[in-house]
């Protein structure tokens, strides 16, 4: 096994526990009644693939020398695209609303593309 999948094997149990740490700190503050999400609640699970997404990014970044690579924008588009969708499901956001974002999101990425090549 060489190191670049050991290294990602360790990743994936941090990347989960930090994910769970979240999604239970956020569950305790609806049970306290300090925050209210509704029906929607399970959309709080979506952060999972979001911590997973934000860390590839931040792994691309370090292998990269800090530079803002192909790699490094994908998962941070990713990332953002995930959290716009679960924002949407737990406030309960009107899609026929919102879908402006994602022709936002991805004119952000084209631009991101264009400073990187």
């Amino acid at each position: 096994m060489n190191q670049r999948q050991n290294s990602n094997r360790q990743n994936y149990p941090m990347i989960a526990a930090i994910a769970l740490i979240i999604i239970g700190a956020v569950f305790l503050l609806r049970n306290l009644n300090i925050i209210h999400f509704g029906r929607n609640w399970w959309a709080l699970f979506m952060l999972i693939p979001i911590a997973y997404s934000l860390s590839s990014a931040w792994r691309h970044r370090r292998k990269s020398a800090g530079k803002f690579t192909p790699a490094v924008r994908s998962s941070l588009i990713g990332a953002v695209t995930l959290t716009v969708v679960m924002a949407i499901f737990l406030f309960g956001l009107n899609w026929g609303a919102m879908w402006p974002v994602f022709l936002i999101i991805g004119g952000v990425a084209m631009i991101f593309g264009a400073w990187s090549s």
